[in-house]
């Protein structure tokens, strides 16, 4: 396994560190189909889903720079956490106001913008972790991997997403 493409492998922190990536990535897609598919049954506007991609990025836009400057002063691991936490919890929260009945587009674009302002501290703070996960000669095959796993997971998770919501 320490051969060839897939050397980075053999870190066992790497191995941990793909595995959460891979899982976190499917659930984010997936929730992301969810979620639009949720505001077209609140509003019946396609604009309106369309504006939820405007309330993730725009945070993204304003704090990713921050972002990786906080990456960089602090530690990458804690601030995953605190970012995967609050990105958990925004997930959660949505979760329960559509349970309990009391979403609605505010609340979801709320979610969404909260959700983005998370990933702009998540995204700098991931990336930069692989760097300390493997031997410096491995790098470029972990960011190899590393980028698979993203793609695999863009895909897998909005088709996983479709699925469900046409089983309901």
């Amino acid at each position: 396994m320490t051969e060839g493409r897939l050397r980075a492998l053999a870190s066992r922190d790497f191995r941990r560190f793909l595995i959460g990536l891979f899982i976190s990535i499917i659930g984010t897609q997936m929730q992301r189909v969810a979620v639009a598919w949720q505001m077209y049954q609140l509003t019946g506007s396609a604009v309106s889903m369309g504006l939820l991609g405007l309330a993730r990025v725009t945070p993204v836009l304003l704090f990713a720079v921050g972002g990786g400057v906080l990456a960089d002063a602090f530690d990458r691991r804690r601030m995953m956490l605190v970012t995967q936490s609050a990105l958990a919890l925004s997930s959660v929260g949505l979760a329960t106001l559509t349970y309990t009945g009391h979403v609605s587009p505010a609340v979801v674009y709320g979610a969404v913008a909260l959700s983005g302002l998370a990933s702009a501290f998540d995204a700098p703070a991931r990336g930069s972790l692989v760097a300390l996960l493997v031997p410096r000669a491995d790098l470029p095959n972990a960011l190899s991997l590393n980028g698979v796993i993203f793609e695999l997971g863009t895909v897998i998770g909005p088709a996983v997403g479709g699925l469900l919501i046409l089983s309901l």
